[in-house]
């Protein structure tokens, strides 16, 4: 996201970082312990960061799951 970069304001903006959607009703993906998540403290981490962040998953609510039937595989395999 753009914007300034002042943390004495509390501004941390860093368009290297990937954004999760705070309201999205999926979440695919972990939540590694990888430094390239963290925005930086007093000077921006310009590592971009969308390779390893987790991704907000567009979720239709109104789908109509009637006569949605398993895929038919061999072996159980998706």
């Amino acid at each position: 996201m753009h914007g300034p970069w002042d943390p004495a304001q509390g501004h941390r903006f860093n368009p290297a970082k990937l954004l999760l959607d705070p309201c999205a009703y999926r979440v695919e993906g972990d939540l590694p312990d990888d430094e390239r998540l963290h925005g930086g403290m007093w000077e921006p981490d310009h590592r971009d960061s969308a390779a390893i962040a987790p991704k907000s998953q567009v979720v239709d609510l109104h789908y109509d799951w009637r006569g949605d039937k398993p895929p038919r595989t061999r072996g159980g395999k998706r």
